[in-house]
């Protein structure tokens, strides 16, 4: 889900229903983005100030990207 379009496109004043169609996702989606979004306190100029990352991170209230990147073992043979 590109949640940066969802939030770039609700700030230029589109309703819910185009959001969702044009970033090809529900409306629940949106609403649930935008919601997420007053929340955090987060406001046109400071979703443009960051990268998708911590847009992602803000959003989710995510603080050790270890929760977010899965441990992988690597076995040799030999």
């Amino acid at each position: 889900t590109n949640y940066r379009a969802i939030l770039e496109y609700h700030y230029k004043g589109n309703t819910t229903t185009q959001v969702a169609r044009i970033c090809e996702c529900s409306r629940t989606t949106v609403l649930k983005t935008i919601k997420r979004a007053k929340e955090c306190g987060l406001t046109q100029s400071s979703v443009a100030g960051m990268n998708d990352f911590k847009l992602l991170c803000k959003l989710y209230h995510i603080v050790n990207i270890k929760n977010l990147v899965p441990t992988m073992t690597i076995r040799t043979t030999r």
